[in-house]
């Protein structure tokens, strides 16, 4: 109710697009938005085992970041997410199922 009163319209086509999230239209919940929502900026879903939310954080490095200066664990996060998710144990070698991952 807070947002109804308080709220305000907001152009998702213009200075606002960030607050654009992908939406799941179909009938039945599951993981196929996806592959549209990668699609919308030029990913692509691929299945796979491992990964991190990125292949490696010095993609990150700037004048104001470094990724060597990340403690190990930290790095290790970003860079094996899908391992971490199952308990920092290799999916295929526990016998716990994979889940895809989603590269934008």
């Amino acid at each position: 109710m807070f947002w109804r009163v308080r709220g305000r319209p907001v152009d998702l086509s213009g200075s606002e697009r960030w607050l654009s999230a992908p939406m799941h239209d179909a009938e039945t919940i599951g993981d196929s938005w996806l592959v549209a929502a990668a699609a919308a900026h030029g990913g692509t879903v691929s299945e796979t085992v491992s990964g991190g939310l990125l292949a490696d954080m010095s993609d990150l490095d700037g004048p104001d970041f470094r990724a060597d200066d990340l403690r190990p664990e930290i790095r290790d996060f970003y860079e094996h997410t899908l391992s971490v998710a199952h308990g920092g144990v290799d999916p295929m070698e526990s016998g716990l199922p994979a889940r895809g991952g989603a590269r934008l």
